[in-house]
């Protein structure tokens, strides 16, 4: 990682933020989301009438999971976005192989703990109401063949994703300060995932995805979630979460035949010692370069507490908040 000024933030010339822009930045997310909500009804109806057996099928909800918010809700998006003005561009430097590492390093650590606090919630939430949370990642499981599903979770999804959250957004909101577009960019991003299971870590490693695109590159923070989900997608192509689950519940399924679950608990310990050797590095890093981390505040001169005022208050901005946070509850009585 990079040895920048010791102050978190340094002041930059740059155009004012505004309430329309901000606006018509929400109305393109806005109508991504619904285009994908509204899209994705119509079609799936069309569909169970055209097919009722395909609904049936073992790959149908992770495809049109993965494939409606890219074939419904991308191309509008790309199309309103570009209309709106571009004043900050993010940066096209190389990153050292070393800086890459530990950013990775971050995104992995900090995914990984607040999945495991996401976890201890679920696990609370539905021993109080009965209701197990949403989780989409578990429907891809077993549901697609791990050629697609390599190609959706590793490529499509992560440069898709990185182009319009770190790219084509960031770029319209890089003036209002880099600190703000950020944590911004970040928040919309885990929001647009549209459930609990996912809004937290997605969050975290969207902050360390920006960090990557505003002093690096958007090449190094889709590299970064490239390799952030590949570890995740060969676990759902390759191992048997059924059987560990089964482990798990009753540990003497292990214990009267070891030799008939080693394939299976040889991978998961080295799984477990990756996952708590990354979140040690991760709290490491955080510590460490916290506070040599150096991010401008736009030129503007506005308060930081006015700018996500004026942001977030505005009308496109809040209709897309209020969409997924509606969205993100009724995941959870799914």
């Amino acid at each position: 990682m990079p040895n920048p000024p010791s102050s978190l933030f340094r002041e930059e010339t740059s155009p004012l933020p505004n309430q329309p822009d901000a606006s018509r930045i929400g109305w393109s997310l806005f109508i991504m989301a619904l285009s994908v909500q509204v899209g994705g009804f119509l079609f799936l109806r069309l569909l169970r009438w055209w097919s009722p057996a395909w609904t049936q099928a073992e790959w149908y909800l992770p495809l049109v999971s993965i494939l409606l918010p890219m074939a419904l809700g991308y191309p509008p998006f790309f199309l309103l976005i570009r209309r709106i003005p571009s004043p900050g561009r993010t940066p096209d430097r190389g990153v050292p192989v070393q800086h890459f590492l530990l950013l990775l390093i971050a995104a992995f650590g900090f995914s990984y703990l607040t999945n495991l606090f996401t976890q201890l919630f679920a696990s609370w939430f539905a021993s109080r109401t009965g209701y197990v949370p949403e989780n989409p990642l578990l429907d891809l499981e077993n549901g697609l063949p791990a050629p697609a599903l390599l190609f959706f979770t590793v490529i499509a999804a992560p440069v898709l994703e990185e182009l319009v959250f770190r790219k084509l957004l960031l770029d319209r909101l890089r003036h209002w300060g880099e600190g703000f577009c950020i944590l911004s960019t970040a928040l919309l991003f885990a929001l647009y995932h549209g459930n609990l299971s996912q809004f937290a870590y997605t969050f975290v490693v969207g902050l360390v995805f920006g960090y990557a695109a505003v002093r690096y590159s958007v090449r190094c923070s889709i590299g970064l979630h490239i390799c952030l989900n590949l570890p995740s997608a060969l676990i759902l192509s390759f191992l048997d979460l059924e059987a560990l689950e089964q482990i798990a519940a009753s540990p003497d399924i292990y214990l009267s035949a070891p030799g008939e679950w080693l394939w299976l608990m040889i991978p998961s310990f080295f799984l477990s010692v990756f996952m708590l050797g990354t979140i040690a590095g991760s709290l490491v890093i955080l510590v460490h370069f916290y506070k040599r981390l150096s991010l401008s505040r736009g030129g503007s001169g506005m308060p930081e507490g006015v700018k996500y005022r004026l942001f977030f208050g505005s009308t496109g901005v809040a209709l897309f908040v209020s969409m997924h946070v509606l969205l993100i509850a009724l995941s959870l009585f799914s």
